[in-house]
């Protein structure tokens, strides 16, 4: 199989019925079966006139080439996915040029692997893996539609990302390299998986390579982008409300957004590309003259630099309580961002925004919100205002708390990426 140029193969043709693909597929390990689970839904796929089996029930891990590394050595790093693993976890790579089917078993994977990855990263036998977090445990904001976007984000998680990110979200560990080496970073509290929501949703359309945050990981972050919105929804919603993380859920239409507005990039993100991508927060948060319809006088704490200062109301959420932000002149803004500090519940439940260029006069709310966690985060078309005011349209039994307020300038124009760069000779070439 490695002999052969897997860069050109041909693209899947459809699928035969059940019956064919079930009578066609080459005999391997336990007949056909998963040799734990023993179940058989098992799917057929030709590569030119050869039927592979190209998914089993139990799981399937999915690639697609990042550009910088060849199609074998994508194939290679999934192959020993598939002996951390241990169990029966068919590989299915997609390149650009068409799809590769690859049947393989954890008994055929062992013999393939060690004659042909001497020198690829070793990862932590399945002894020192750590154990599988707890069940899912929605906050009560969280309504139906909620519950079923992360239930299925998680699904998608525990068969695809956990293989470079772990099943605790802080990164496969490595038995190779230094102490605490990972395979991917870690998704705890990460800024990206928790910041602005254009920057984790681009990093799942489009993939990301290149040094995070100075550090340098083996695994590849590759584009998911031939999946769904809804897809790329539900994983990065659970991304960012697991594994500690309570940043705001991310909807079908946010992804879409994102989707049309890089359409033309074809390569994967740099770290410094995608921060340059990202809208910038306004810099004069001194000139900003704060208030507030309860305790006013601590309405100043919302934007100060100390980690543990907050804008506390000092009593419980009303329908009608607001805060509002006066710039010294006409600032063009196209969202907000703060979070409730120390105090993790006393974030608004519901809300609005109105906006008003002299302070007297209020247009309709240009932004509504529904706050389920600690950190809020409202985006909007561009508009060029002087007065911000966020109101509250319903009442919670907590305080309403805030720390870090910042307000978002537009986003750079989109950059069309230049060509994707030649990738580097396999050495399994």
């Amino acid at each position: 199989m490695f002999s052969e140029n897997l860069e050109h193969r041909n693209r899947l043709t459809p699928p035969r019925s059940r019956r064919a693909r079930r009578s066609s597929v080459p005999a391997g390990p336990a007949g056909g079966r998963c040799a734990n689970c023993d179940r058989v839904g098992v799917k057929l796929a030709r590569i030119g006139s050869q039927p592979h089996r190209v998914g089993v029930e139990c799981g399937q891990a999915v690639k697609r080439c990042a550009g910088s590394s060849s199609t074998r050595d994508v194939l290679v790093r999934l192959l020993l996915l598939l002996r951390f693993v241990g169990r029966c976890v068919p590989v299915l790579l997609l390149c650009g040029c068409g799809l590769i089917a690859v049947p393989v078993h954890p008994a055929e994977s062992n013999s393939v692997t060690s004659a042909a990855t001497s020198n690829a990263p070793a990862i932590a036998p399945a002894t020192n893996r750590p154990p599988a977090p707890p069940p899912l445990v929605f906050p009560p904001e969280f309504n139906s539609e909620d519950r079923a976007l992360v239930t299925q984000g998680e699904l998608v998680y525990r068969q695809l990302c956990f293989a470079c990110h772990g099943l605790d979200g802080k990164g496969l560990p490595l038995t190779s390299g230094p102490p605490g080496a990972t395979m991917a970073p870690s998704l705890v509290g990460d800024r990206i998986a928790t910041g602005v929501r254009d920057g984790a949703i681009n990093v799942v359309l489009k993939g990301l390579i290149g040094p995070v945050d100075g550090k340098t990981y083996s695994a590849v972050m590759a584009h998911e982008e031939f999946n769904s919105d809804a897809w790329i929804a539900s994983v990065v919603s659970y991304a960012r409300s697991s594994f500690g993380n309570r940043a705001p859920l991310i909807t079908t239409n946010e992804v879409t957004a994102i989707r049309e507005a890089f359409t033309n990039r074809e390569t994967p993100w740099t770290m410094p590309e995608l921060l340059a991508s990202l809208p910038p927060p306004l810099t004069n948060r001194a000139g900003w003259k704060l208030s507030a319809s309860h305790n006013s006088r601590t309405a100043r704490s919302a934007v100060e630099t100390n980690a543990t200062s907050r804008y506390d109301s000092r009593v419980t959420q009303q329908a009608g309580m607001w805060f509002q932000i006066e710039f010294a002149r006409l600032e063009t803004i196209a969202g907000l961002e703060f979070d409730s500090g120390a105090a993790t519940e006393d974030f608004p439940r519901v809300y609005e925004l109105q906006i008003s260029r002299n302070g007297r006069v209020w247009g309709l709310p240009i932004a509504v919100g529904r706050g389920t966690g600690p950190q809020i985060e409202m985006n909007f078309a561009p508009v060029e205002t002087r007065f911000i005011r966020i109101t509250l349209t319903a009442p919670s039994p907590h305080r309403w708390s805030i720390h870090n307020l910042q307000i978002l300038a537009p986003a750079p124009p989109p950059l069309v990426a230049g060509p994707p760069p030649k990738p580097e000779p396999s050495k399994y070439d």
